[in-house]
């Protein structure tokens, strides 16, 4: 019979045990989440943005889910989920979702869009790295944005309330 571990428990059974890194066993889950009115108008054109989040740049992120009204009453809206920093300027503009159509029609039950786009070896990375950052030292002011980006002309715009969550882990 074969088995295979986890890094976790290879090294909980490693000679002298190896200390896992605590963001990845025993964090503490924290929640971001917010319900607010988009002005279609304001999220229309392609580039619109819409900043959910500022968290620090050390967070793991384990789930971005929405729900909203319609923001698009036609087929136009496709937007992306990603990373920028605090200055407005896009790190991965797509790192979690990409050109996802989620916001075309209402979304009454948490939908997420984490994992969309992203690879999976980047799942227990760091914000940090996940924007293409060296170290969390280099990363001005330590706080990294999650964004929806509008990649598309939007003809059919409508205003509505966008819900979010997002689940995360610093320590």
């Amino acid at each position: 019979m074969a088995n295979t571990d986890s890094n976790l428990i290879t090294n909980l059974d490693a000679s002298p045990p190896v200390a896992n890194e605590v963001g990845l066993s025993g964090a503490r889950m924290r929640v971001a989440w917010d319900e607010f009115e988009v002005t279609g108008a304001d999220f229309d054109a392609a580039a619109d943005t819409v900043k959910l989040a500022r968290l620090p740049a050390n967070a793991r992120i384990h789930d971005i889910s929405v729900k909203c009204d319609d923001l698009d009453s036609g087929t136009d809206s496709a937007v992306d989920v990603g990373i920028y920093d605090v200055d407005g300027n896009a790190k991965d503009q797509d790192e979690f979702a990409s050109a996802v159509t989620t916001f075309r029609a209402p979304v009454l039950t948490w939908t997420e869009l984490t994992n969309e786009a992203r690879d999976i070896d980047g799942c227990t990375a760091e914000l940090w790295s996940l924007a293409g950052y060296t170290a969390f030292k280099d990363v001005p002011k330590g706080l990294l944005d999650i964004v929806l980006t509008q990649t598309a002309t939007v003809s059919n715009d409508a205003d509505g309330t966008l819900m979010f969550r997002i689940i995360y882990t610093i320590d």
